[in-house]
Order: structure tokens, then sequence, then C-alpha cells
């Protein structure tokens, strides 16, 4: 087995922060992961920045980079706008991710878990029809801050076929090495 690094902090550290950073330094921020060696990065996230303004002009701060050989630079899309937005910067793979559950998809993408998995199916498809390397997350899937422990069986057969590497992810340190099991 193949283990890859993805650093999501210049996305999920940044984006539950009160301050919003400005472009320039957001890319620096990148720009200093790809020389301390960091393989892939997740630099951004496509959202409207009524939603999360920390996360806005994304595609300034990927034009803003200075890209480094062997650095994977990635942008998390929720939604086929998202996707649009990504697919006309320079970005290398396309990260989607999708809640195990009701609650958290609601609180995270704005949209019941159903209709999330549709925009994920979409963007997957769109993905791989456009020659982009894609990463699906399936996110709070062993437990949910607002549900709780996630049956396994939840999680089982989700939609990540499409992707050429799929990842299970837990918010809130619920992921045992039994549980994973």
């Amino acid at each position: 087995m193949r283990v890859i690094v993805c650093d999501v902090g210049p996305r999920d550290g940044l984006q539950n922060e009160p301050e919003t950073l400005d472009s320039a330094t957001r890319a620096e921020l990148v720009e200093r992961l790809a020389h301390a060696g960091l393989r892939r990065i997740e630099a951004v996230r496509f959202v409207h920045p009524d939603r999360v303004p920390q996360m806005a002009v994304a595609e300034e701060v990927v034009a803003a980079v200075a890209r480094r050989d062997g650095a994977e630079l990635a942008g998390l899309v929720l939604n086929e706008k998202g996707y649009g937005r990504l697919a006309k910067t320079t970005l290398d793979r396309v990260n989607v991710t999708f809640a195990a559950t009701d609650t958290f998809s609601e609180r995270n993408a704005g949209m019941p878990r159903g209709e999330a998995l549709c925009q994920t199916r979409l963007i997957l498809e769109a993905a791989r029809r456009d020659g982009w390397p894609a990463t699906a997350t399936v996110s709070v899937a062993f437990g949910c801050p607002f549900e709780g422990p996630v049956d396994p069986d939840r999680v089982v057969g989700l939609p990540t076929s499409s992707a050429r590497r799929t990842n299970s992810c837990s918010r809130t340190r619920s992921a045992s090495p039994r549980r994973r099991r």
C-alpha cells in the first residue's frame, strides 16, 4: 500500500479562522508547504464567499502561487459550480468531499446528503471526462460531531468508484484502528 499525505492546512486550517487572509499570504503558505517537501497540498476551496469568506478569491490564490516541481496542488469542490471554477485554473487535482451523515452534509455543503451524493457523481464524471485526477473523500465516515458514531454500512458502497483515489476521514477523532476494520 502506498500512503500519500495531502496537507489541507491552506484550506481546512484557514476556513474556520475568524480572520480572512489575503490571497498573497495564502499563496505564500502553499509555497512554504511545497518548499518544505510536501508532495500534495489542498490549496483552496471553491465556495461562495458569503458561505465561507475565508476561502474567497480561490482563483487569485492559485494564480499567485509560484509552482514548485514535485508538488501537486489540489482544490476542493462540493458542487458543479465549484468544479467549473476549478477547471479554469492551473491546479493539478480535483478533490471532492461529501458527508456520511445528513446533518454534517447540511452544515458543511448546504445541501441534503442525497443531493451532495448526486453532485459528487457529477463532479467525478466531469473530472474523468475532462482528464482531471480526482480524489473523493467521505467525511465524518467514522463519527459525526452532530450525529455521533457512524454505521460502516452508511459508508460502504458510496459513489467513489469514478475517483482515482478515495479517502475516509474522521473529524471527531473517532477512527480508531479497531473501528476501521
